[in-house]
């Protein structure tokens, strides 16, 4: 005699293999679900980093446009439009911070236009930066180190590991025999890679300012920096009114030192509804009626 029900057991079975696949089903939509969220999210910030990084390149352009209408022969932080510029726009606020540069000694424009030829202005920079560095044997090999000729000048040294070429970035100095991170880090005071024929004197640095000469003092560029913003110099006569700047200093520097900048630091920051934030910087070039982009990054947090 049998006993139990014979097709409970069965439909146990098809109940729990549909609760199975119910669970397999319900699971899988969720993960679907969560999947298409994620590249939804994914389009959708593509999209906004498309939008932003337009707005950053248009800004750049009319950025460019007004460098080319600044005609007043200098360039100082001082004036209007070297101040950030915001601007809202619907579900964006843009701000544009355009900064002349030339402040500092441009490693890129050490030479004269044959490329090898070390100018002669910047002579009294160079030494005394390699000086104050406790450097000095490095003062002619970071020069062999750019300069495209195979002869090595007095201390220095050729080989086949020299750059002998512009720098593309500063990092790219670590490559040089003698030069460590420490030592980098303490040329970003001094050098940059963009910078014209003339360092600008509405724009120097106080460290540089005290390279420029034997008779000049960071110290002394510490108060021109506070002098100078309420004296914009639009000439170099108007160094004569900084009593700080020795008169016997400016015949010997005439040739390195100018108030115009060659070169623009850009910085655009964009900002959506008031919660994600993208930024760019830029660099500008002008010459004459003449203005180029020569670099562009993105920015992040």
């Amino acid at each position: 005699m049998k006993t139990g029900f014979p097709g409970r057991g069965r439909s146990g079975f098809v109940l729990a293999a549909i609760l199975l696949a119910g669970t397999v089903l319900v699971t899988v939509s969720v993960a679907f679900a969560w999947f298409a969220r994620l590249q939804l999210t994914g389009v959708l910030g593509e999209r906004q980093d498309l939008q932003s990084r337009s707005l950053a390149f248009v800004g750049a352009y009319y950025a460019a446009r007004g460098l080319v209408m600044d005609k007043n022969g200098y360039d100082s932080h001082e004036e209007p439009w070297f101040q950030p510029l915001a601007f809202p726009l619907q579900g964006v606020q843009v701000v544009f911070h355009l900064q002349p540069q030339d402040h500092k000694i441009p490693l890129n424009n050490l030479f004269l236009p044959d490329g090898e030829t070390f100018r002669t202005e910047l002579n009294r920079a160079w030494q005394k930066l390699w000086r104050d560095l406790e450097k000095e044997d490095l003062t002619s090999k970071v020069l062999d180190f750019l300069d495209p000729d195979a002869t090595p000048r007095l201390s220095g040294r050729e080989g086949p590991g020299n750059l002998d070429r512009p720098l593309g970035d500063l990092s790219e100095l670590l490559l040089c025999p003698g030069i460590s991170p420490e030592i980098l880090e303490q040329l970003k005071t001094y050098c940059t890679l963009w910078g014209g024929r003339t360092i600008n004197v509405n724009t120097v640095t106080p460290e540089v300012y005290g390279l420029l000469d034997e008779d000049l003092t960071e110290e002394a560029g510490k108060e021109f920096e506070k002098w100078r913003r309420d004296h914009p110099l639009k000439s170099l006569g108007d160094l004569e009114n900084f009593s700080g700047f020795p008169d016997s200093v400016l015949p010997r520097l005439m040739g390195l030192l100018g108030v115009e900048s060659t070169f623009f630091r850009l910085e655009i920051q964009l900002t959506w509804n008031n919660q994600w934030i993208s930024r760019y910087e830029a660099v500008l070039r002008k010459d004459g009626e003449r203005v180029e982009l020569v670099f562009w990054r993105d920015l992040y947090e």
